[in-house]
């Protein structure tokens, strides 16, 4: 009998702080550390705590410059008025933060990134989470385009953000390899610009061999 009603409790208090974490409206500036931590914990604890618990030592520590949290403060204002997500959306976006917070990555280049993630916001959700997808992968795996039977990786991490009515990717010599079913094919000692939007790679130069990955 106790079980019985112990177990409609909990699904009840769990569906109560739910509802709170998908209730907020706008983030406080001088909130905004302590509003996130929980808006994106209650979503998915697992997930997002080590998450949270890395962001806030980089907040905290002034990884990011004044100008640049309020610009990160403003786009998560932007995604609750778009009703994205904590999780995957908030999560993910955040994720990225962390990721090229540990690039060498110059201010103008973040401004640019930024620039780019709110023109994308004005759009479809589908297209801002597109991008930082892209982000993440080039951040961890310096995977340019991923798709489930391609991927294109370069081997630099010379490569830094702009944006000029699309949001680009300028990257600086390197080899560039396709990797798709068990075939390769690399572009040697090329350069050139990827917009993540369109999938479109506008290279200069470069020497290319046929090769049988692994």
């Amino acid at each position: 009998m106790f079980k019985k009603v112990l177990l409609p409790i909990l699904a009840l208090l769990t569906l109560v702080n739910f509802a709170g974490a998908q209730a907020l409206k706008s983030f406080t500036e001088e909130k905004f550390l302590a509003e996130l931590k929980p808006f994106l914990e209650e979503s998915n604890p697992k997930e997002t705590e080590p998450i949270v618990e890395e962001f806030t030592l980089l907040w905290t520590t002034n990884k990011f410059s004044r100008d640049q949290k309020y610009s990160i403060f403003s786009t998560a204002n932007t995604m609750l008025k778009k009703k994205m997500k904590a999780y995957p959306d908030f999560k993910n976006y955040i994720q990225t933060l962390i990721s090229f917070a540990k690039t060498n990555q110059s201010d103008e280049s973040f401004d640019a990134w930024q620039e780019g993630l709110d023109r994308l916001l004005q759009g479809s959700n589908r297209y801002f989470n597109s991008f930082i997808n892209t982000c993440n992968n080039l951040f961890k795996e310096s995977t340019l385009y991923s798709s489930i039977s391609t991927k294109w990786k370069i081997n630099t991490d010379k490569y830094t953000f702009g944006f000029d009515s699309l949001p680009k990717i300028i990257v600086q010599e390197t080899d560039l390899t396709c990797l798709s079913k068990g075939d390769s094919s690399t572009i040697y000692k090329t350069e050139g610009v990827y917009y993540p939007s369109k999938d479109i790679w506008r290279g200069v130069g470069g020497t290319v061999f046929w090769i049988r990955a692994g």
